[in-house]
């Protein structure tokens, strides 16, 4: 049995596939950046959160936070912008 398929008809599987990986990955990255208390999911890192560098000693405070990037505010008022991975590697709560 040979099926041939259309240009599109592969392009929409194609698709579909991209999405549920997309849709896979986007839950990943809200699962790590939220937890549950109580009956309520709130985000880990969220605005107003106090962190310091742990090798400077340096405290900021959070700005904003996405599921890849923090801006922080340095003591000075100053923004700047990390990843994820180097907040939790190189900061500790405050």
């Amino acid at each position: 049995m040979n099926t041939r398929y259309s240009r599109d008809e592969i392009i929409g599987v194609m698709r579909e596939e991209w999405e549920k990986k997309i849709k896979l990955i986007t839950e990943e990255i809200e699962l790590s950046s939220k937890t549950k208390i109580g009956d309520k999911q709130v985000n880990l890192i969220d605005q107003g959160l106090k962190v310091r560098h742990a090798k400077s000693g340096i405290r900021y405070t959070v700005s904003s936070a996405g599921p890849q990037d923090v801006i922080l505010v340095t003591p000075e008022g100053e923004e700047m912008m990390i990843n994820s991975q180097e907040l939790e590697k190189d900061y500790e709560l405050d």
